[in-house]
């Protein structure tokens, strides 16, 4: 195991390693994960039933890590809705989710949790973005409650047709007026959408929760386009001491119902654990040159 040289935890999505959260392929996944040397995993929690907190804690205890959480509005939960009916039944999903963090004992729950992920029609009625605000409110407060970072990811344009950008998040989060409202930035987005993607995210770091570290072809770390030297180098000399996740997708592994909504259609790898190792390295050695780089600098 490569000598860490930093302070931030490292975490990875599950979809890298099985195809659908359950127990039969989500605690080896755990078990996995904190084998290669992971401190966080991803718990997502789009399909509640398929989580039961107290299992989930119990088996990130017997491994030492810790859990994170994501989750997912679809069209008939989505709280940036018009209709006041869907966007409270997207606030009630969503406080039961953030139930289901507590539980298993996570401090923080990202994701596109300000509208639904889709490629949308057009813009967010304004009646809807009022809807997501008072929604988010709600859900914050009581996140904070259970010491749970409440986290609006930051997506491309064919995901979200409401915050895109950095800037975007933040005057979102400005106009919400609520503490507990953070920031998940990923760098296969910001790589489509932010025109400086180390200037986004030091404009983002006064409520920067996570910082997703992706592909621009969501494959393996290494192989695409995103600078994740630059990324990772713009987040240490902003200051930066939360997690990096590593997230990546590939046909072979992750379920048809995600590639769809994703537009996953390749097989990235077939050696889920290979690409797991390789990426998790590959964050290491990148986190201890931009913190070297920095006491150089100082």
């Amino acid at each position: 195991m490569i000598k860490r040289d930093f302070t931030n935890k490292i975490g990875i999505n599950p979809c890298v390693y099985l195809s659908r959260w359950g127990e039969e392929e989500g605690f080896p996944a755990i078990r996995k994960a904190s084998e290669q040397g992971y401190d966080l995993i991803c718990v997502p929690l789009r399909n509640l039933a398929a989580v039961d907190p107290d299992k989930t804690a119990r088996v990130f205890a017997e491994c030492g890590t810790s859990p994170v959480n994501t989750f997912v509005f679809a069209l008939e939960d989505d709280i940036a809705s018009n209709d006041k009916t869907v966007s409270e039944r997207g606030v009630s999903r969503l406080l039961e989710a953030i139930a289901k963090a507590r539980d298993m004992g996570s401090t923080f729950l990202g994701g596109p949790i300000h509208q639904a992920l889709t490629k949308h029609a057009g813009p967010v009625d304004p009646q809807g973005v009022e809807n997501a605000m008072r929604g988010l409110d709600i859900c914050a407060t009581e996140a904070a409650k259970s010491g749970i970072k409440l986290s609006i990811e930051v997506l491309n344009r064919y995901e979200s047709s409401m915050i895109n950008t950095g800037t975007q998040a933040m005057a979102f989060l400005d106009k919400i007026g609520n503490s507990n409202l953070w920031v998940h930035l990923d760098t296969y987005a910001m790589n489509i959408e932010e025109c400086d993607m180390a200037a986004a995210i030091a404009y983002c770091m006064p409520r920067l929760a996570y910082l997703e570290i992706g592909e621009s072809h969501r494959g393996r770390l290494g192989t695409g386009s995103v600078d994740i030297a630059g990324a990772v180098r713009a987040a240490v000399r902003a200051g930066y001491s939360g997690p990096l996740g590593y997230e990546a997708f590939s046909a072979g592994t992750s379920n048809p119902q995600l590639n769809a909504n994703l537009a996953t259609w390749r097989t990235m790898w077939t050696d889920n654990d290979a690409a797991a190792q390789e990426a998790l390295d590959r964050i290491v050695v990148e986190l201890n040159a931009a913190n070297a780089s920095l006491y150089k600098l100082s």
